[in-house]
């Protein structure tokens, strides 16, 4: 064979592998896919904004941690992908931006509630949303006794969804990787804290309907445990 003949066979074998060869394919998980994804589209809110996410498919209720960070970017803007349960057709957000960002939500803040039908002849729906500052509105909570020590946490569910429940205390999404993070009830957005020294930390919520669910925190760890008292009002707390 000649010198040049194999440096031809050696140039095509050396392009087909440059063509051909991931050294970081995707994992079978990533390549086939096929759950439905929303994907929102925040627009108008304040720059490098804190964002909170809660959700609900055909699974049940979802969060995002608040120590995992969401953040608008420099243009007050949010492109945020929800990778959801397979065979969803209907999913429900709860959405706050802290826009003031005071590390609190409060009446300055922006708040939505929404449910939205996929797309089911795409894998992908999109959904606008324009942000709005003073959306949210200060309440009490239901049960307002103090607690004799710890602290109250109660938690609130738009009144068309089911009361929140300790099993659903760390269904945080599968995607991204979040098994570093984990869910405290204060991760459970909206909710109110009353301390036993009679110490409020109020509560912000959307015009609407909601039930409420509060756990008395004896030990202070911002967690539901077996030894915990837990109330619920399933009839609807109205927020006009």
């Amino acid at each position: 064979m000649s010198k040049i003949k194999k440096i031809y066979i050696f140039a095509f074998i050396f392009c087909a592998m440059l063509c051909y060869y991931d050294p970081n394919p995707p994992e079978d998980s990533e390549l086939y896919d096929e759950r439905p994804i929303l994907v929102l589209n925040l627009t108008g809110c304040s720059a490098s904004s804190k964002v909170f996410i809660r959700y609900w498919d055909s699974k049940g209720a979802f969060l995002y941690p608040s120590s995992y960070p969401i953040f608008t970017n420099t243009e007050g803007g949010l492109l945020k992908s929800l990778s959801l349960t397979q065979y969803t057709q209907t999913v429900s957000f709860l959405l706050y931006v802290d826009q003031n960002q005071n590390d609190e939500i409060d009446t300055f803040d922006f708040g939505i509630y929404q449910t939205v039908t996929l797309n089911t002849l795409e894998n992908v729906t999109r959904e606008d949303i324009s942000c709005i500052p003073d959306t949210l509105i200060e309440v009490l909570p239901f049960d307002n006794l103090t607690p004799e020590s710890g602290q109250k946490i109660c938690v609130y569910t738009p009144a068309d969804k089911p009361i929140w429940n300790i099993y659903n205390r760390n269904n945080i999404p599968e995607y991204p990787e979040l098994a570093d993070k984990s869910a405290f009830l204060t991760d459970w957005f909206p909710a109110f804290v009353l301390n036993s020294n009679g110490t409020i930390k109020n509560n912000f919520l959307i015009s609407g309907s909601y039930h409420e669910t509060c756990v008395y925190d004896y030990n202070l760890n911002n967690l539901y445990e077996s030894s915990e008292t837990i109330t619920t009002k399933e009839n609807d707390f109205n927020v006009p």
